[in-house]
């Protein structure tokens, strides 16, 4: 039974997936060291893991049992080296508040996966979110707060545009007009209007918050 990897895969980017050896490679300079070939459990695809093997371990193709980095202790013969391609998970722009944070976050990790319907939905509600904390005087729809935006120069009228677009893919996804996740339009649309809230984000959080700081440092 060969060794398993607990793993976000980087390619489908399953997160509660194992990876499995397949082969195995002893490298020519250190005799302990195995480079391996393993597949993901959910989509199949090929990585390389790399691995450092005791005297008396059977090597990684032949291991008996899951390999589990998270209980290496359990495992101190068989030490994973290496994994490659790494999983590099999106990270939302510094200083957000933790709710605006969380919906952006789960709008990137719908759209890393394909559900198109969701992430449009979740980059809408991140964005009224964004508005509605940083300008709580702002009332009435999401249209109307958009609008507002512009009107006070907050932003220009190309990121109002741009907005008004965010708004409109969420409803679409919102009400029965699902976004088809094979469809590369549908793909890029969401794609752009995540973009835009990164943006919208940086310049209404990060931005001045980090402004803040080196300020503060200067005193």
């Amino acid at each position: 039974m060969p060794a398993t990897i607990p793993r976000v895969c980087p390619f489908c980017l399953q997160k509660k997936i194992v990876f499995t050896v397949v082969s195995e490679y002893i490298s020519p300079e250190d005799e302990s060291i195995y480079y391996t070939v393993v597949t993901c459990g959910n989509c199949s695809k090929p990585a390389v893991a790399t691995f450092k093997k005791g005297v008396s371990v059977l090597s990684p193709l032949n291991y008996h049992g899951q390999f589990d980095t998270t209980r290496l202790s359990n495992y101190p013969t068989l030490k994973l080296l290496d994994f490659q391609p790494k999983y590099r998970p999106k990270i939302p722009p510094k200083h957000l508040p933790k709710n605006i944070h969380r919906a952006f976050q789960q709008a990137n990790d719908t759209a890393d996966i394909k559900q198109l319907t969701p992430a449009a939905m979740m980059t809408r509600k991140a964005l009224e979110l964004a508005i509605d904390t940083a300008f709580p005087d702002y009332k009435g729809s999401l249209f109307d707060k958009i609008n507002k935006l512009g009107e006070q120069k907050h932003i220009p009228q190309a990121m109002m545009d741009w907005a008004h677009s965010i708004r409109l893919l969420g409803n679409a996804a919102a009400h029965n007009d699902m976004l088809d996740d094979e469809c590369l339009e549908d793909r890029n649309n969401v794609k752009q209007a995540l973009k835009f809230a990164e943006m919208f984000l940086t310049y209404t959080y990060t931005l001045p918050e980090e402004v803040r700081l080196i300020r503060a440092a200067k005193r």
